[in-house]
């Protein structure tokens, strides 16, 4: 039985694969919530309400935190990982915004144009957006007949939660968290992240082990306890997946923050047009529309974007003259989001 510190010696892993299951997990669930309160989503009957879009997040959130903590322990300088990190997220998201409110809102609102141009939630939605912090969800007269009126891009509020969740990160490189073992343990407080710092005590991949959680996770999920076990088992599941099953071939690609960018506005944009359709009919339709929109991105912004990432190594290195190894390919380190 494999420890996940062995496991993560062999080259390569399934984290790719696995953002993009995600993304799909949140079209998924939403296709079952955009359509209203009668819809409910098959996990959420078994868990409690825990739907597979919650669980999608939970494996985002996995899989970036497992991430950048090794590319920190390699690497702590702080400006570096603000600028990756600031790369990975921004320009695509920037994008996304300016497309909600110039594009799918003009197209979408109940409002005349000039009256939704110069509505000052239109403005105050710009403005509060710009950063991926607090999110302001409502446009004027966009979606307003949806079963969930007003909602015009639902998933991004776990984006304002990993911005927050990066600028923990980045305080921990500055007081230098990642080079001591011990006072990462402690601030931590994580038997994941413990079992990578520490030699003797590793945590196994284990398909038992990740049975016996769920099982736990389903028999509890109607108790206080139900939340605090599908944190436990989704970061177990997505260690699981990118670890201990066999390697899928790598992606040179990465559609997912695409997927997840766009999804709930086109779907919103599909209720609003077709409100009268099965959560099925609403999932395929949505990866047919979403999925071009998440090409676009990864193709004309996030690649050139992640193409920057070495710029400032270059710099710093140009002013001491000290030698930088070549650049990794655009696709390196796309799996820290």
């Amino acid at each position: 039985m494999r420890s996940i510190a062995e496991a993560a010696t062999r080259r390569g892993d399934n984290f790719s694969w696995l953002r993009h299951v995600a993304a799909l997990m949140v079209l998924w669930a939403h296709s079952y919530t955009y359509l209203g309160p009668a819809h409910v989503e098959p996990l959420a009957r078994v868990l409690a309400g825990f739907d597979s879009g919650r669980l999608a997040v939970y494996l985002f959130f996995a899989v970036s935190g497992f991430l950048i903590t090794t590319s920190l322990m390699r690497n702590d300088a702080v400006l570096r990982y603000a600028w990756h990190r600031l790369l990975r997220v921004y320009p695509a998201y920037l994008a996304c915004l300016l497309a909600t409110v110039f594009a799918i809102g003009i197209a979408c609102t109940s409002l005349p144009v000039r009256d939704y141009l110069a509505h000052a939630d239109t403005w105050n939605f710009l403005r509060v957006n710009a950063v991926p912090l607090a999110m302001q969800q409502g446009l004027p007269g966009v979606f307003m007949a949806n079963p969930l009126p007003g909602l015009v891009n639902g998933p991004i509020w776990s984006l304002g939660a990993e911005v927050r969740w990066y600028a923990a990160f980045g305080v921990l490189a500055l007081l230098g968290a990642f080079r001591h073992r011990l006072l990462f343990t402690a601030v931590a407080l994580a038997l994941i992240a413990d079992s990578l710092w520490r030699k003797g005590e590793r945590l196994p991949l284990s398909a038992w082990i990740l049975a016996a959680l769920w099982t736990l996770t389903a028999l509890c999920a109607a108790t206080r306890f139900g939340g605090s076990l599908c944190v436990i088992a989704s970061v177990y599941l997505a260690l699981y997946v990118a670890y201990a099953l066999p390697r899928l071939p790598p992606l040179r690609v990465d559609y997912s923050y695409g997927l997840f960018l766009y999804g709930g506005l086109m779907q919103q944009v599909l209720v609003s047009l077709w409100p009268q359709q099965s959560s099925l009919l609403l999932f395929i339709a949505s990866v047919a529309l979403v999925l071009p929109f998440a090409m676009l991105s990864w193709h004309l912004i996030e690649r050139p974007a992640l193409a920057q990432k070495h710029r400032l190594d270059r710099a710093r290195a140009a002013r001491s003259e000290v030698p930088v190894a070549a650049p990794a390919t655009a696709t390196t380190g796309l799996s820290e989001r």
